[in-house]
């Protein structure tokens, strides 16, 4: 998946609860303002999904006409995909999906390309440093074998994030929404996200929010994809080769570890070190992220 711009990066990270069009101001930097355009400092701008009646297979309509009238969003822009649900577990979370069955007219093969790109008019919101946060409906219908592909065009080229949106390992069958921050670009006009299902599976496509946090930066700040390279560990380990792992990794590379509740762990030195147990190690750079399932024996 490569278009309109060039050099790319591919991140990993596991499945991880969400968050019209929506701009969302922030009280603590609502006085700040932003390098131009309609947005704040702080500022974000949620890409919602188009409106449906009907649900699941019955959804419609099947056809994304990007047009703006009854109440489509033409930021959201939907291909092949045509099934649509309204999740009320932990927390509202609308969505279409792609889906592993083929039973309505016009429904695409499951293997087909399917996707949605969200476009936001960053022409009137204003050009800057934008965080993207990504939300989904995590379930056991989600594939799980390959993951969901978020790739962001952005001013200095493109890149993708790997998302499993279902990991038997370490969840349940809850249906909740899910979300996850996919990193900081710089986003212009023609800028957008486009999150795909590469594969006969189910992936869910809710909204997704940009938050203004700066200014552009420089092109040189963005090289991080050629220049750096996080490196998770094995996937098992012992306790002491987790501690000599964390001992090793670049003063340029923060890390945490979450336990599978998303509960951060405190306080890791030789004298106090992570019980067994299954983990969840986030590696962030400055332009990177990746978070990996360990298990520490």
């Amino acid at each position: 998946m490569r278009s309109l711009f060039s050099t790319g990066c591919i991140i990993g990270l596991l499945a991880g609860s969400i968050f019209g069009n929506t701009p969302q101001s922030s009280d603590n930097s609502a006085t700040e303002p932003a390098p131009d355009g309609a947005l704040r400092i702080g500022d974000a701008y949620e890409v919602t999904v188009d409106h449906h009646t009907g649900d699941e297979a019955k959804a419609e309509p099947k056809i994304d006409a990007n047009d703006g009238k009854d109440k489509d969003n033409p930021y959201y822009q939907r291909h092949n995909v045509m099934r649509a649900h309204w999740n009320y577990i932990f927390g509202p979370c609308d969505h279409w999906y792609s889906s592993n069955h083929q039973t309505e007219p016009l429904e695409p093969d499951p293997s087909d390309e399917q996707w949605v790109d969200y476009k936001p008019p960053f022409d009137s919101l204003g050009a800057g440093r934008y965080k993207i946060s990504v939300a989904w409906v995590s379930m056991s219908s989600r594939a799980d074998t390959y993951p969901a592909l978020h790739n962001v065009f952005h001013a200095n080229g493109d890149t993708t994030v790997e998302i499993y949106q279902w990991d038997p390992a370490v969840e349940s069958d809850d249906e909740r929404c899910s979300f996850r921050e996919i990193g900081e670009y710089d986003m212009v006009e023609g800028s957008y996200v486009r999150i795909e299902d590469t594969g006969p599976n189910s992936v869910s496509f809710a909204p997704v929010t940009f938050t203004l946090v700066g200014a552009i930066t420089s092109v040189e700040d963005n090289q991080a994809c050629a220049e750096e390279t996080l490196n998770p560990p094995s996937s098992i380990m012992s306790v002491q080769h987790f501690l000599q792992y964390s001992k090793q990794i670049s003063k340029d590379i923060s890390w945490t570890l979450y336990d599978i509740r998303g509960n951060k762990i405190t306080g890791i030195t030789n004298n106090l070190n992570p019980p067994p147990g299954i983990y969840l190690l986030t590696l962030k750079s400055k332009n990177q992220m990746n978070t990996s399932k360990i298990i520490i024996q």
